[in-house]
Parts: C-alpha cells; sequence; structure tokens
C-alpha cells in the first residue's frame, strides 16, 4: 500500500516518490491515480506522434509502427494521412518540443515557468522531456528496440537549408549593411570578427581554409582583359551611334555563345574560372544594354511606337550623359514597362509596344540602313562570322546564278506565270505567294546576299514587320499553317488534333490579319506547339516534345504569364518543394505578372513620386575593386606577396585567419582575425580610415561617402538612401521566404498533423503501476481526427517501466514507448 501511495504523487513520468505518506486510501488518491497515468500518456505522445508521422514504414525494418496500412489520402497534393506523412524525425521532435506545454498539458499539470509564474503559457514542452527523460530524453523516451535510424525515417522538413543560409546571411548584411556603411560599420566587424568566426565548428574552419587557400591560387594573376570585360560598355562607344553600340556588345555576346567551345590553351590564356567569368560578364553586358535601351522609351510607352521612334532612338549619338545613364538603370520605369507588358489590361497595345522596341525593324535613312531588329542582326552577323565556309552567295545580276542548282530567275518567272493562271487556290493564297516570290526578287535583285542575308530578310518580311507593324500580313505562313491544320484534322475524322482557330487569325483567309493579338491572348502558341507535336510524334517513335500541361496553361503570352507558379514549379520543372525548396511554396498561387507586380510596388511610391536605381555603376565599382591592389606586399608564413590583387590576398587572409596565422599588411602585423576586416580595407595603422581601392571604400561609394567625381572625393547623401532600399527589399524577400512562404508549406502540409487538437487518447489498460519491483505497462488509444477531410486513424501504444532492483526503496525508472500498433 505504501508503494501504492508513492505511486499516487507523482507528477512526472518518473512512476517513483520520495517522500512517505499516510495509507489512508481515498476517492482523491484514486482521481490522482488516473491523473497521473494520463500525464505520462501525454508527455509520451511527444515522441509517439513524431514516431508514427515521420515513419517511412520500409518492409523489412525495425520500425514503431506494425501493420502498417497506407490509406494515405491527398486534397489539392497535400497528404492528409498520418500512416504515410513521412516527415523528418529530427524536425518533428524539434517542432513538438518546441511547443508550448499547455498545447498537450491540461492547466494544472502546468509547472511554475522560469519567472515562476503559475500555469505561464510560453513555458515549452522541451522543459517537461528534460525534466523527466534527462538531457538524452531524445533516446531515452522509446525502447531501445525503436529504430530512429534516418534511413527509416521520412525526409519532409518545413524548412530549407537555403533558407536557413540567406537567413544567418541577411542578419550579418542587415547589422553591417542595413542602415549605411563606413568605417563605423567596418570598425562593428572589426571587433565582433572573432566572435563570428568561433560560432564555426573547427573542421568548418580548417575545411573552408584549405578550399580558400586552393581557390586562391587560380586568382594570383588577373587578366587585364577580364578587368575590361566588367567596365562600363558605353565608354567605348562615345560620338558613335546607339545603333552601332548595341549592335557590337550584342554581336560580341553571341559570338561568345556559338564558340562557348573554343578557347586558347597557351601559356597566356586566362583559366577556366577567368574565362567563365568573362563570359558570364559578356551576358551582363548584353542583358544591361537592352534594359538601358529599352528604357529610352519609357516615356512614350503608353503611346504608339513605331519603326520612325526606332530609328530617331538608334541614330543617336552616344554622350556622357548615356554612359552615366547605363549604370544607372531606373527601376520605375523599367517596371512601368515590365508591367505594360505583363498585364496590359484591355489595351494590348502597351504590351505590343515591347516587343516593337525589341523585333521592330528600324525605319531607314540616308544614314542609317539596318537590316533587322536589334536582336535578330547581332545573331546573324555572329554566325556569319563564325561559319568554318563562306555561305554561298545568290544573285540576279547573272543568268547563271543558281539555287539549289536551278535558276533563280526562272523559277521565280515559271512559278509567278503559273499562279497568275492557276484558279483552284483561293485568291488571297494566290495574292500572298505572289508577294512571297515579289520579296525574294527584291531581296536578291539589288546585290549579291548569302544564305544568312536571305534567312534574315525574309524573317523580316514574313515575321518581324507583321508582328510590329500594323497592315502588314504575315508572309504565307498562316496560310500554311491553317490549311495544314484543317487537314490533319480532317484526315482524324474532325477531331481537333492541331486547333486551326488561332492559325486563321494569322492567315491572309481571315481578311484582317492581327498577328501580335493571335500571339498574346489569341492561343497562337497552343496551335504551333500541336504542329510541332504532330510532325515530331507522326511515325509514332517519339514522345510529343511539348506535354499536355504546356500546351494547355500556355497557349499564348498572357496564358504564360498568369499561370499559377504551382504549374510551372511542379509539373514543368519538375520541382519537390519537399526537396529543399519549400521556400518556393508561397509563390504557387502567383503568376509572373503578379510577382513583377509585387516587386514594382515596392519602388513606384504614387505618392512620393521617388525614383529608384539599381545602381550598376556602384556594382561595378566593387567587382572591379577585386582587381585593386590595397597594400605593396602582404606576408603570411614568411611567403611575400607583392602588390596582390584585392581578390587574391581576401581568399589568402581569410584562410590565414581561420588557421589563426598571422599577417603582415606592408609593415603593421596583425596577429588575429581581424586581418580580414583589415584585407577588405580597414586600415591597420588608422581604424578610423579606409584603405583607397580597397572593397570596403567601393562598399562605402555605394552609400555615397568618398565618392569620385572628377577625380575628387565628394559626399552624394542620395546614394545612401538608395542604396538602403535595395538591400532592405533583399532582406525583406528573404525574410519572406522564411516566415511566409515556409510558414505557409508548414501550414498546409505540417500544422493538421502539429495541431494537438486533432489527437486524443484513450487509456486500454495499465498494470503494476504502483509495484517498482515488477515492470509496469501502460496500453492506451492514440486518435487522429481531421474532421474536415473526414479522417479517423487508430493507434495503440504500449509504454514500459523497467522494475527496480527489489534492495531498493525508491523508483527510479521512467515509462517509455516500446511499440506502436495500427489498428485501423
Amino acid at each position: 500500500m505504501k508503494k501504492m501511495l508513492l505511486s499516487l504523487t507523482a507528477v512526472s513520468m518518473l512512476a517513483s516518490s520520495t517522500a512517505t505518506v499516510s495509507c489512508t486510501y481515498t476517492m482523491k488518491a484514486k482521481s490522482e491515480f488516473v491523473k497521473s497515468i494520463q500525464k505520462i500518456i501525454n508527455v509520451a505522445n511527444v515522441s509517439a506522434e513524431a514516431q508514427i508521422l515521420t515513419s517511412s514504414n520500409m518492409p523489412n525494418s525495425n520500425l514503431a509502427i506494425n501493420d502498417y496500412n497506407n490509406n494515405s489520402k491527398k486534397i489539392n497534393g497535400i497528404e492528409y494521412s498520418t500512416t504515410n506523412a513521412n516527415i523528418g524525425y529530427s524536425y518533428t521532435l524539434n517542432n513538438f518540443s518546441g511547443m508550448k506545454a499547455s498545447q498537450f498539458l491540461p492547466k494544472e499539470d502546468l509547472l511554475l515557468s522560469p519567472s515562476n509564474k503559475p500555469n505561464d503559457d510560453n513555458t515549452k514542452m522541451d522543459r517537461y522531456l528534460f525534466k523527466n527523460y534527462g538531457s538524452n530524453w531524445v533516446n531515452n523516451i522509446n525502447s531501445s528496440s525503436i529504430t530512429n535510424d534516418n534511413s527509416h525515417k521520412g525526409k519532409k522538413t518545413g524548412s530549407s537549408s537555403i533558407t536557413t543560409t540567406a537567413g544567418i546571411v541577411s542578419s550579418l548584411i542587415g547589422v553591417v549593411l542595413g542602415s549605411d556603411f563606413s568605417v563605423s560599420e567596418a570598425g562593428f566587424l572589426n571587433d565582433n570578427i572573432a566572435t563570428i568566426l568561433n560560432q564555426l565548428p573547427s573542421a568548418t574552419k580548417q575545411s573552408l581554409a584549405k578550399t580558400l587557400e586552393d581557390l586562391s591560387l587560380k586568382f594570383e594573376k588577373l587578366p587585364e582583359s577580364l578587368k575590361q570585360s566588367f567596365s562600363n560598355p558605353l565608354n567605348k562607344y562615345v560620338g558613335k551611334t546607339k545603333y552601332e553600340a548595341i549592335n557590337e556588345i550584342s554581336r560580341n555576346f553571341w559570338t561568345e555563345i556559338f564558340n562557348k567551345g573554343s578557347g586558347d590553351s597557351g601559356e597566356n590564356s586566362i583559366n577556366e574560372e577567368s574565362r567563365a567569368l568573362s563570359k558570364m560578364s559578356s551576358a551582363f553586358q548584353y542583358i544591361f544594354t537592352l534594359i538601358w535601351y529599352i528604357q529610352e522609351f519609357a516615356d512614350i510607352i503608353d503611346t504608339n511606337i513605331t519603326p520612325d521612334n526606332l530609328s530617331d532612338v538608334l541614330s543617336q549619338k552616344i554622350n556622357a550623359n548615356d554612359v552615366k545613364n547605363y549604370d544607372q538603370i531606373n527601376l520605375n520605369k523599367t517596371f512601368k514597362i515590365l508591367n505594360n507588358f505583363l498585364n496590359p489590361g484591355r489595351d494590348i497595345r502597351k504590351a505590343k509596344n515591347l516587343v516593337i522596341v525589341l523585333f521592330g525593324i528600324p525605319t531607314s535613312t540616308a544614314d542609317f540602313k539596318p537590316k533587322s531588329n536589334i536582336i535578330v542582326e547581332p545573331i546573324f552577323q555572329a554566325l556569319s562570322s563564325n561559319s568554318s565556309t563562306t555561305p554561298e552567295t545568290y544573285s540576279f545580276k547573272s543568268n547563271q546564278s543558281k539555287m539549289f542548282g536551278l535558276n533563280i530567275t526562272e523559277i521565280i518567272k515559271f512559278l509567278t506565270e503559273i499562279l497568275k493562271v492557276n484558279n483552284s487556290l483561293p485568291k488571297e493564297i494566290v495574292k500572298e505567294i505572289i508577294r512571297l516570290l515579289g520579296v525574294l526578287q527584291e531581296i536578291l535583285a539589288n546585290e549579291n546576299k548569302d544564305m544568312y542575308t536571305i534567312i534574315q530578310s525574309l524573317l523580316n518580311e514574313a515575321v518581324f514587320r507583321p508582328l510590329t507593324e500594323d497592315g502588314k500580313s504575315i508572309l504565307l505562313i498562316g496560310d500554311i499553317l491553317y490549311l495544314l491544320a484543317e487537314s490533319v484534322n480532317a484526315k482524324n475524322h474532325n477531331k481537333v488534333v492541331i486547333d486551326s482557330a488561332p492559325l486563321l487569325k494569322i492567315s491572309s483567309l481571315t481578311g484582317s490579319q492581327n498577328p501580335f493579338k493571335a500571339l498574346y491572348d489569341g492561343g497562337l502558341l497552343k496551335s504551333i506547339f500541336q504542329t510541332i507535336n504532330y510532325f515530331t510524334t507522326k511515325d509514332g517513335s517519339k514522345k510529343p516534345i511539348f506535354s499536355d500541361v504546356v500546351i494547355k496553361n500556355f497557349k499564348d503570352l498572357s496564358s504564360i504569364f498568369n499561370t499559377k507558379m504551382d504549374i510551372i514549379f511542379t509539373q514543368m520543372l519538375n520541382i519537390d518543394y519537399d526537396n529543399n525548396m519549400q521556400f518556393l511554396y508561397g509563390m504557387k498561387n502567383s503568376s509572373i505578372a503578379t510577382i513583377v507586380d509585387t516587386i514594382s510596388k515596392q519602388f513606384i511610391d504614387p505618392i512620393e513620386g521617388k525614383e529608384y536605381f539599381l545602381d550598376l555603376g556602384a556594382i561595378r565599382n566593387i567587382i572591379l575593386s577585386f582587381f585593386n591592389s590595397s597594400y605593396k606586399s602582404i606576408s603570411i608564413n614568411n611567403e611575400h606577396y607583392t602588390d596582390p590583387n584585392n581578390l587574391f590576398a581576401t581568399l589568402k587572409v581569410v584562410s590565414a585567419a581561420l588557421k589563426n596565422e598571422s599577417v603582415t599588411f606592408d609593415n603593421k602585423v596583425v596577429n588575429d582575425s581581424k586581418s580580414i576586416v583589415n584585407v577588405l580595407g580597414l586600415n591597420p595603422e588608422n581604424p578610423n580610415k579606409f584603405m583607397e581601392g580597397s572593397i570596403f571604400d567601393s562598399i562605402a561609394q555605394a552609400y555615397g561617402h568618398g565618392v569620385i567625381v572628377d577625380g575628387k572625393r565628394v559626399e552624394i547623401p542620395e546614394k545612401r538612401e538608395n542604396t538602403i532600399k535595395m538591400i532592405s527589399v533583399m532582406l525583406e524577400g528573404i525574410s519572406w521566404m522564411s516566415k511566409t512562404s515556409e510558414k505557409q508549406y508548414y501550414n498546409d502540409n505540417f500544422g493538421h498533423f502539429f495541431d494537438q487538437e486533432n489527437w486524443t487518447t484513450q487509456i486500454l489498460n495499465y498494470s503494476n503501476f504502483d509495484k517498482i519491483h515488477n515492470d509496469a505497462e501502460i496500453k492506451y488509444n492514440l486518435i487522429y481526427k481531421n474532421k474536415k477531410y473526414k479522417i479517423k486513424e487508430t493507434y495503440q501504444v504500449t509504454l514500459k517501466r523497467d522494475k527496480v532492483p527489489m534492495n531498493e526503496s525508491i523508483g527510479n525508472k521512467y515509462f517509455y514507448i516500446s511499440n506502436i500498433t495500427r489498428k485501423k
């Protein structure tokens, strides 16, 4: 009886006592007896639920859950069954143990909080787990027979390593760069760099040090050509036309693309990393050049842009102001143009204007004779320069000119005569064929033309002019595609294999063609995709190039811009949110158009009318600072480096600091990790000053401090405001990834599992609870019930407590989970 009463006074999982009480057995004692068992169950549920939710139920594995039944339910792609939840074990335990204890325990069972407030709702469940099972509660709460190895556990978690890493980086950026950057912020780093590095495990430091040391060897010498590739490309085009600059920058980019397999192999060739950086720089130059060009039309983007407008802009001479504007991308103007294109409302002319700017063919003048638009012409120029043989040339000036072995003049003359007397074809199509032959004759009439020029000219007349100019019809292509679609559908018993309706919109048979509308919101892409699929799968040996998902959702440009990202992520890109991509989940119900609109609202202020810029000049200045030499010499372990570039020096010094090695800058010895801050630019002799041309100096200039203008250092406060805005938007984006996107993923996928309102228990039986010298057992049902989705699943959980030796009078054993069986 005494042992029984000792058990009845237990308020924790330990079925023991340290006091002697009266043997009077009361109704209150009976009630406390059941309460004690219930409390044992409530705390044990932390692990029991975790075992259920995380078990992968692999066959022939020693698992907690027996009699596995896979009756999982997926609703809108989300798992709603505990049987097959497959959540990560450590992740689940961390979440459960971090939840408020009041979610598992009734108020009367809550202990005093660390602040000695009774029933404090902020007390976490880990306090009870630690109290009852010790510091190793994760293992002590389960039988040794239950396998907790990750190979037998689920993999899903509610957060990604990408977000975790980004969060750490953003925290550091927020502290150091969030409000300003000057010697004060650098001083903060100087004072705390040791603390920051001490957060890294020793093995991580050693591995990182070796990686940086090996990487530094590849950048000891940086080619001057690489430095030039990061410079403002417009500098060398001052006095030339914008057309010349855009054309040459674009041609250089496409030449690198088409020559991607080539590269010098001699001793003077740049290394692979430098070559990759050069190509990346060329790509960025191409993109930013197009953005700079597009911005030239921002003020008239809401009007009807014409080929004359294109000529006016492209024929202008580049001046110093253009060079400056290139380095200051006006985000207000850029987003206005993008929003017009992605979501023009009822007036699709707003969307068409961007297509005209990029693909429209400028009007020729006496001094300006473009061959095509600014996108296509550089591509064909790069192709011509890349050809191993000169393309064959055709001309009408000689009766001997041949194409495919036939006399060109005679071919066109013969075809024209036949078409004029042939009445079997619709007159609209006959007219288009004759027009095509006339265009071809005009192309070849004036001078010799190579094949690339002919193709380019035909594209101009057949595609780009109809797409961008009013009153121009697509040259025969629409007719051919429409009649082809009708023929294919007829052969398939009028089953719609190729949707011909959008093709009719670009056919001469429609009477009034509108190619751009067909492309933008008329379903034209769907018909083109179906046509391609038909011919590639005609013999039945190949799979369709375009899936049904693409055809259904990418019917035209408007469909692409407004398709939910969930479809793009999961069905087109095969992204699995569970596989470290939880941070994308919050975008699932958004579209490209809504995402761009949301971002644009960060920069467009209709009330104050402030303008924000992507400061390419500041970014360029920071990149170019890596090529500078802040110190005449740096010494590490008796190795001396004269005029080392800042990139090489930074990699070497950070590696040395991670290994606790001293560094000598010129004549100043730095014995601790503060050498990292010094190599980045904080003067080791004067901590209130940056080294000129250093990385820190260039970052400070991005905030408007000591900006070099005409050779003089000046303060530009507006740069600070602009840079802070860029940093704040970036930090908000990173914060959104975890606080919004991953939270939504957690709520949709795990919230119903972790919600204790969905879990109930029912005591079945217990034995020897009051006998510490006997093995004790508790059996109960653990029930998961989701009323919304009509799911109810029951597990029988068995808790055991090992007996204590007969020569001991105090029980010091705890109840642990020995078995979980799925009942129904």
